[in-house]
């Protein structure tokens, strides 16, 4: 099965940049997150943040600069 959301580290290595790049891209709204609920504190979110895969893929369409 192809995983549907991946960490900062693996998102960075699929596209090239650093995990901080990565972090920069969440914050500055660029690119979403994806936050689970946290299983070890009930009504809070998890610590660990992911990206889907295909806002990954979106955010790198969305940036390809084609030159004729």
């Amino acid at each position: 099965m192809t995983p549907l959301v991946v960490d900062i580290k693996e998102a960075a290595k699929a596209i090239g940049v650093s995990p901080w790049t990565v972090r920069n891209y969440i914050a500055s709204g660029l690119l979403p997150k994806v936050s689970f609920p946290s299983a070890k504190r009930p009504g809070e979110q998890s610590r660990s943040v992911r990206i889907a895969v295909a806002d990954l893929e979106a955010f790198v369409v969305k940036h390809r600069e084609v030159t004729s």
